[in-house]
């Protein structure tokens, strides 16, 4: 198998072709561009990656990235276009690819320098607290965009690496993916399959871009959607096994087996902590006018949505686990009913902590003027009936215990 090859070494073939004999050039286009290109391509390679305190700003303000993150997308995508559209070799380049590859040159050393001055490296912790120079949540928001903006520049390398194959020669000297797309009558590379690469590196490109452009406009609490959105997922998945459950031994057993009215009162619990996370999912928008208090830290942060996410794995790694042993037996053996009574006791206690410590940690959003907005919502306006509603589901299922004769049932005390 072929060495993989490197971007240093993509990049070093780069500039040893800009001096490939005159008849391999492309004549019809512009030495201007190809100029433009090779500027762009160095400007990316050697990006700024440490922040410098002697040129850069200390900036805690987002909406300088906020408008150069838009625009550096679009301009990556009119780059695409622009080359896409093209009938190589027969057509010349617009004339505005020079004036457009500068351009976006210097969006990019802007948009670099602006991340870096918003997201100090961790490592540079020491000239601030904690999170750093631009307040807290550095670890959800800042670092993330560093290693976003990391990633960028190895994928804008990829990009610009297509567009210098298009722009260099009429016909590319390399394949960008196996020798089976080359023409078989010629042996030669097909320019629709370099374009279509080039297409598909600029994807990237915008992906990443798009991901960085998200990190700006979330709140601190819509930062964590990503955790609960995963927490649904996970949940979502557990649903499906917990119907499979009621499902399957229904075709051979009894609907009143221990175990299936077990996972009958279940259902309920599993329910509202999908509905829980549901609501933490919408808490950065309007409907849940709630916020982050100003004093909180990633790290106490990164604690709650470790405690909060616990919630669902106890639901799938254990509740369900536990039932599923149990699923279709007449007689729930005493081990297996103290190993789901006590993971419905744990499911119990991490929902009213993790609710206790969101209490600690937000506060309602400040409405405009003196009055509270009709449709502002604090923190025990929404999850005050789930509340009621979780506890209410728990004790119907401790409940249940009481009634079942279970293998030493007296000696566990149920």
């Amino acid at each position: 198998m072929a060495p993989v090859e490197t971007n240093g070494e993509r990049l070093t073939k780069v500039f040893r072709r800009k001096n490939v004999p005159d008849q391999k050039k492309n004549t019809s286009f512009p030495d201007v561009a190809i100029l433009a290109l090779k500027n762009l391509i160095w400007a990316t390679a050697t990006a700024q990656k440490d922040y410098d305190h002697k040129r850069d700003p200390m900036s805690k303000d987002l909406s300088l990235l906020r408008s150069l993150l838009p625009s550096f997308l679009s301009q990556i995508k009119q780059l695409a276009l622009s080359l896409y559209i093209v009938d190589f070799p027969e057509e010349p380049v617009p004339t505005s690819l020079s004036r457009l590859l500068s351009s976006l040159q210097s969006t990019m050393v802007q948009t670099t320098a602006s991340v870096i001055s918003f997201a100090l490296l961790p490592e540079q912790l020491e000239l601030d607290t904690v999170d750093g120079h631009c307040g807290h949540l550095k670890q959800f928001r800042c670092s993330r965009l560093q290693d976003y903006l990391e990633d960028l520049r190895y994928t804008n390398l990829e990009f610009f690496d297509a567009c210098w194959e298009l722009l260099e020669t009429p016909v590319p000297e390399s394949n960008p993916t196996s020798s089976s797309n080359k023409n078989p009558e010629t042996g030669t590379v097909v320019i629709s399959d370099w374009k279509k690469e080039m297409m598909k590196r600029s994807y990237r490109s915008a992906d990443l871009l798009d991901r960085m452009i998200w990190q700006c406009n979330q709140s601190d609490l819509g930062l964590l959607q990503p955790f609960w959105q995963a927490a649904v997922s996970e949940l979502d998945e557990a649903l499906f096994l917990f119907h499979e459950l009621l499902v399957q031994p229904a075709i051979k057993k009894p609907a009143n087996l221990p175990s299936i009215r077990l996972v009958n009162l279940a259902l309920p619990i599993l329910k509202l902590t999908r509905v829980f996370f549901n609501k933490l999912l919408k808490s950065a928008t309007t409907e849940f006018m709630i916020t982050a208090t100003s004093g909180i830290n990633s790290w106490e942060l990164s604690i709650q949505v470790d405690i909060t996410q616990t919630l669902a794995r106890y639901i799938r790694d254990d509740l369900l686990l536990y039932l599923w042993r149990a699923n279709g037996e007449e007689l729930i053996e005493a081990v297996e009913a103290v190993n789901i009574r006590g993971a419905v006791e744990d499911i119990r206690h991490e929902f009213f902590n993790s609710l206790d410590r969101w209490r600690a940690l937000v506060v309602p959003v400040p409405s405009e003027g003196n009055d509270r907005s009709s449709n502002q919502i604090n923190f025990e306006d929404c999850f005050l009936l789930l509340e009621n509603q979780f506890i209410l589901a728990t004790d119907r299922f401790f409940d249940l215990f009481s009634t079942f004769d279970t293998i030493r049932s007296r000696e566990l005390g149920f």
